[in-house]
């Protein structure tokens, strides 16, 4: 009887080190457990694409509804000769100025348009998804500078813009600290001075 219980004791112990081996050995850009900034950015990106296909005249068969429908060829290059880097730079350069011009808090227009902190967010965002993507093959122009830092600019300039007609910030305000806030930091940092010199 003791032997089986170690037997069993022994295969739990090997399973469940198998599957902390295998855990260890997993790429992050292979997470599917993505962050909530990515997520937001994938979903907002998403409803931009539906429209975006549809402007652009595609066939019904062409129209794609999700990232992960888009090739590294881009779409076009499933149908023939053209040049995949202006395709990727113009899909790019539309969802900026979708990000400046048509982008709502939680998809919900009474939130009002999204914030320039935000709308950079969400193009990082979705760069470093297509970017990791892709990662076995060469990056895109548009991803690169001076490409990404042009399309960034460009963005600024239209956050202003936007400012200057609404009155509204170009940023969200960020919450000042209270009191409570920082006798907290000034407590913590007595401890910790006090921890490091070891009295």
């Amino acid at each position: 009887m003791a032997e089986a219980s170690n037997s069993l004791s022994l295969s739990v112990i090997t399973r469940i080190e198998d599957e902390d081996l295998s855990s260890s050995f997993l790429d992050l850009r292979d997470n599917k457990s993505e962050s909530n900034k990515t997520a937001a950015a994938i979903k907002q990106f998403n409803f931009f694409l539906t429209g975006y296909c549809v402007a652009k005249n595609f066939n019904h068969s062409d129209v794609i509804v999700h990232t992960d429908q888009i090739p590294y060829e881009g779409l076009e290059g499933i149908h023939g000769d053209f040049d995949p880097e202006k395709w990727w730079s113009d899909l790019i350069g539309n969802f900026f100025n979708y990000l400046a011009v048509s982008v709502y808090k939680y998809l919900n227009k009474d939130k009002g348009l999204i914030a320039y902190d935000s709308a950079t967010g969400y193009a990082s965002a979705i760069k470093v998804y297509f970017q990791n993507r892709f990662r076995h093959k060469p990056s895109r122009l548009v991803f690169c500078n001076p490409s990404w830092r042009k399309l960034r600019n460009l963005l600024l300039a239209k956050f202003k813009q936007r400012a200057r007609q609404t009155g509204q910030r170009i940023n969200t305000p960020k919450a000042a600290s209270t009191d409570d806030d920082r006798k907290a930091m000034a407590n913590a940092s007595f401890w910790l001075v006090r921890y490091c010199r070891g009295s």
